[in-house]
């Protein structure tokens, strides 16, 4: 993976996937995750689930794999920030997809809306940067990113992660 590490997420036995989001997306309600370093000594098993808005880890254990100890330099390389992001990535199964081919106008229509909402949730969900990924995915300046948004709130059952 390029972030430096590879994901691999199971699901627990019988457990329910569990809906968010406009587009019908679904995560397990609780699941496992290996995390394998590349280049590195260091795996990370993470306990998992859906907290009803977002992740919630229940646990990170950290091993090496050469026998050795675990090493301060070797936690503060982790980044679980960004590892839960993959691992959710990994986790969530996709709901009806929408595809919308162009960037949409000053003023976003439902569908439009409904895309910006379903961006919003997945990053939201995977502990990642909603606003900074819709301003990202449609080229937008944070102050329009902000206004569409907000509409897609107005429009759309969405978390509340903070303004707007």
């Amino acid at each position: 993976m390029a972030n430096g590490w590879t994901v691999q997420v199971s699901a627990d036995d019988g457990v329910d996937y569990v809906p968010f989001g406009p587009l019908g997306d679904a995560i397990p309600a609780t699941f496992t995750a290996t995390i394998q370093y590349d280049g590195a000594p260091v795996v990370m098993a993470v306990r998992a689930g859906f907290g009803g808005d977002k992740i919630v880890v229940e646990s990170a254990t950290v091993a090496r794999t050469d026998g050795t100890s675990v090493t301060p330099r070797d936690m503060s390389a982790l980044e679980l920030g960004a590892v839960v992001q993959d691992v959710g990535g990994a986790a969530v199964q996709p709901g009806h997809g929408a595809h919308l081919g162009h960037r949409p106008d000053k003023r976003p229509d439902d569908d439009e809306l409904e895309l910006v909402a379903a961006c919003y949730w997945f990053h939201y969900v995977t502990w990642g940067r909603p606003r900074q990924a819709v301003m990202g995915i449609w080229d937008l300046p944070r102050a329009t990113a902000n206004r569409w948004i907000t509409k897609a709130r107005e429009r759309f059952d969405m978390p509340d992660g903070g303004a707007p």
